[in-house]
C-alpha cells in the first residue's frame, strides 16, 4: 500500500471481482457481535449465524468454481420418506429408512467417485468432519438400516460414492427440518443454504404444516431453485395437489415444480421404478443438461448474493441498535458520577464542609471568641496574632487532618450513592443487566476510603508547598516560618472550605468571623492578591482531586461496558459492502471471475426409473426462464392423471 502525498495512507483498491467482494464481508463479519441484549439482538445474532453459514458452506465455495457438483439437498419433513426416495433411485440402502424418529441424525451425502475429492477436502461444508466411505454403494454388500457408528466429536457428514448417480449432481440427505430435536434442525437448515437446489420432500399429511413453509419462504427469498415431491399420495386425489398449488402461488412460488408419488408397498425397502420416475428423471435432466444445470446453479448463486446484501442491511440496522443501546448505558453511568462530583463540589462551595469539629478545632488556635469580633477592630494588633498563633502550631494539624476527613466523608458518601443507583439504572435497563451480574459494582471500591485518605495527604502536602512557593521575599518566608507551615496550612483549608464559588473577602459571613480570621492571618502574611491565588489555586487541586477518585469508580462501570462496545464504523462499512456487491454482481459475472475451465463432460448416470417405459411427461423440467412446463393448475391435474392412471 503505497502512501499518500499528505502522509496517510491509500485506501484499499475496490474489490474487482465477487470472490473479492465476499472476502471483504467474511472480514467485516468476523467483527460482528451483538453483546447488548436489545430488543433486536437475538434475531440478529441468528441472521448473522445464517449468513456466516451461508458464505462458508455456499457462496464461497460456489464462487471458487461454478463447474463444481450441483450440491442437491433432499429435505422436508418428519417422516416424508426422504431416505426411501434415495434409496430407491440409487437401488441401494445408503441412508437409513424406519419408523424410528428421528432417523437422519448424520446426513449422508452420495456423490460420483470423480467428485468425492471435492466434497471430501473441498470448502463444502467446512464445519462439518467428514466419516469418509472408502468403497462404493455398489461395491458393499447390502446393509441394515443402522447407519455405521458417528464419531463422538462434532458433527460428521457421511460421504458415499455412487456410479449410478448421474455425473455434475450430488444428493446430500438432511435431517427432518422439523425434528423434535433442535440439533437436527439446525443441522437441516444450514445444509439448505449450502444447496444449489432443493429437493422438499412432504406427504398429505404434512405439505400445510407451519415448519416447512417457513423453510420454503427462506429458500424463496433467496431464488433457490425448488422441486417439491408429494409424497405417499393415494391413486386419483387430486385435491391435495390443487391446494398445495393454491399455497405455492398465494407465496409467490406458483412456478415451484411438484412432482407426486403414489401410496406403495415397498420391495426390500425400495420404491418401483415407476414410483420414482419423474424424481428421477428430473434429476438426470438437471445435471446432464447444460443450460439446465447452469441456470439452476446461477438462478441459486446469485439469488444468495442479492439475498445476503439485504441481509448486510439488515445487520447493520442491528449494529446501529447496540451502538445507541451502549451509549445510552454509558450516558447513564456518566450521568450519575457527575451528579455524585457536582455534589461533592457543592458541599465545599457552600461551606458544608466546614463541620463544628473543625471550626471548634480552629478557634482552639484564634482564641476566644471576643478575640474573633474584635479583630476588625484590631486590625495594627496582627504581629500580636502572629505571635500567638506561633504557640498554637501543634493544634493546626487536628484542624487539618479532621478538615480533610470531613471532605472525605463526605465524597465516600456519594461515592457510594453513585454505585448504588448506577447499578439499580442498569439493573433495570434489559440491555445494562449483563453489568449487574457483577454484585461488588452496587457498592464503592473496598478500598476507596484508604485511597480517599492517601489523596487528602496528599493535598494537604501540595498545600505546604505552595505556600512555601508563594512566600518568595524574604520577608514572607521570615513570617511563613515564624507562624508555621501546618498553621497557615490550616487556615488556607479554612479559607478554601469557606469559599463561595472560589471568592474570598468580606462577603464570607460562615460561622461568624472565623473564616475571616484565617483569611486576614493569611493576607498578614502573603497579601490580600495572594490570598485569593493561594485560595483559588488550591481549591482547583482540591477539586481534580475529587474528580479523579470520583472517576476511579466510575471506571468501574465503564471499563466492563468496554466489552459491549461495537466497532462504530462497523454498520457503514457493512452498507457500503452491500453495494459494493450490488454493483459488481451488476458489472462482473461469475464466470468471469475464474479462470477459463471447459464444461466438465458428465458421465451417463443411471438412477432406478430415470428411462422408465413407457416415457412419463412430468411436466416439472425447468426451462431456461425457470418456470414449469404446463406449471397451471389444469396442466397438473392432468399430470396426476397421467401418473395415477392405468399405466400404473
Amino acid at each position: 500500500m503505497s502512501a499518500r502525498t499528505d502522509g496517510l495512507p491509500e485506501a484499499p483498491p475496490p474489490p474487482t471481482t465477487l470472490q473479492d467482494t465476499v472476502h471483504d464481508i467474511e472480514r467485516l463479519l468476523s467483527q460482528v457481535t451483538f453483546p447488548l441484549d436489545t430488543i433486536d439482538a437475538a434475531p440478529a445474532r441468528d441472521v448473522t449465524q445464517r449468513v456466516r453459514h451461508q458464505l462458508d458452506n455456499y457462496i464461497a465455495p460456489r464462487l471458487s468454481d461454478e463447474h463444481a457438483p450441483l450440491l442437491t439437498v433432499v429435505g422436508g419433513s418428519t417422516g416424508a420418506g426422504k431416505s426411501t426416495l434415495i434409496n430407491s433411485m440409487l437401488g441401494t440402502h445408503v441412508t437409513a429408512a424406519s419408523a424410528l424418529r428421528p432417523t437422519t441424525r448424520t446426513p449422508v451425502l452420495v456423490c460420483r467417485p470423480e467428485d468425492d475429492a471435492w466434497f471430501t477436502y473441498g470448502a463444502v461444508l467446512p464445519g462439518l468432519g467428514r466419516a469418509h466411505v472408502e468403497r462404493s454403494v455398489e461395491e458393499r454388500p447390502q446393509p441394515s438400516t443402522n447407519p455405521p457408528a458417528e464419531p463422538n466429536h462434532g458433527p460428521q457428514l457421511r460421504i458415499v460414492t455412487s456410479e449410478r448417480l448421474p455425473g455434475g449432481i450430488a444428493l446430500l440427505d438432511a435431517p427432518d427440518i422439523d425434528s423434535l430435536v433442535q440439533a437436527n434442525r439446525a443441522m437441516a437448515t444450514q445444509l439448505l443454504d449450502a444447496a444449489d437446489m432443493w429437493v422438499f420432500v412432504t406427504t398429505a399429511a404434512r405439505y400445510a404444516d407451519a415448519i416447512p413453509w417457513d423453510a420454503l419462504r427462506a429458500a424463496h427469498a433467496r431464488n433457490v431453485h425448488v422441486v417439491i415431491v408429494l409424497n405417499r399420495i393415494d391413486r386419483g386425489e387430486t385435491s391435495v395437489l390443487g391446494d398445495l398449488t393454491r399455497l405455492l402461488e398465494e407465496h409467490g412460488m406458483g412456478h415451484t415444480p411438484i412432482i407426486a408419488v403414489h401410496e406403495a408397498t415397498l420391495t426390500d425397502g425400495f420404491l418401483s421404478e415407476e414410483a420414482i420416475a419423474p424424481l428421477s428423471r428430473h434429476l438426470t435432466r438437471t445435471a446432464t443438461t447444460d443450460h439446465i444445470r447452469q441456470h439452476v446453479i446461477a438462478t441459486t448463486r446469485d439469488g444468495s448474493l442479492e439475498h445476503l446484501a439485504a441481509q448486510l442491511g439488515d445487520i447493520a440496522a442491528a449494529l446501529d441498535t447496540q451502538l445507541h443501546v451502549h451509549r445510552h448505558l454509558h450516558d447513564i453511568v456518566t450521568a450519575k458520577f457527575d451528579s455524585a462530583r457536582h455534589d461533592v463540589l457543592d458541599h465545599l462551595n457552600n461551606g458544608a464542609a466546614l463541620r463544628a469539629e473543625v471550626l471548634s478545632s480552629w478557634q482552639d488556635i484564634v482564641g476566644t471568641g471576643r478575640f474573633m469580633r474584635n479583630i476588625e477592630q484590631r486590625m495594627n494588633a496582627t504581629r500580636d496574632l502572629v505571635a500567638s498563633m506561633a504557640l498554637r502550631r501543634g493544634r493546626s494539624a487536628t484542624v487539618q487532618e479532621k478538615a480533610t476527613q470531613s471532605i472525605a466523608t463526605i465524597t465516600l458518601s456519594a461515592a457510594q450513592t453513585a454505585a448504588h443507583n448506577t447499578w439499580f439504572a442498569l439493573y433495570h435497563d434489559p440491555a445494562g443487566q449483563a453489568l449487574t451480574l457483577r454484585p461488588e459494582l452496587a457498592h464503592a471500591s473496598p478500598d476507596l476510603a484508604d485511597h480517599l485518605g492517601q489523596h487528602m495527604r496528599q493535598w494537604q502536602d501540595s498545600l505546604r508547598e505552595l505556600l512555601l512557593s508563594t512566600g518568595g521575599r524574604r520577608r514572607t518566608t521570615a513570617r511563613i516560618l515564624a507562624v508555621g507551615t501546618n498553621t497557615l496550612g490550616a487556615a488556607l483549608i479554612v479559607v478554601v472550605f469557606a469559599s463561595t464559588g472560589g471568592l474570598t473577602g468580606t462577603e464570607i459571613t460562615i460561622a461568624g468571623g472565623t473564616a475571616l480570621v484565617a483569611q486576614r492571618l493569611l493576607e498578614s502574611v502573603f497579601g490580600t492578591e495572594a490570598v485569593r491565588q493561594l485560595a483559588s489555586t488550591a481549591g482547583k487541586d482540591l477539586s481534580d482531586r475529587i474528580t479523579a477518585v470520583l472517576a476511579r469508580e466510575e471506571q468501574r462501570f465503564l471499563t466492563p461496558l468496554t466489552e459491549y462496545a461495537t466497532p462504530p464504523n462497523l454498520p457503514i462499512q457493512l452498507r457500503h459492502a452491500a453495494t459494493t456487491l450490488r454493483t459488481t454482481m451488476a458489472r462482473t459475472s461469475p464466470t468471469n471471475t475464474n479462470k477459463p475451465s471447459q464444461t466438465p463432460h458428465h458421465p451417463p448416470g443411471a438412477l432406478r426409473g430415470a428411462t422408465f417405459s413407457p416415457p412419463i411427461d412430468d411436466h416439472t423440467t425447468p426451462t431456461p426462464t425457470g418456470h414449469t412446463e404446463g406449471g397451471r393448475f389444469h396442466r397438473l391435474l392432468q399430470q396426476m392423471r397421467k401418473i395415477g392412471g392405468g399405466e400404473r
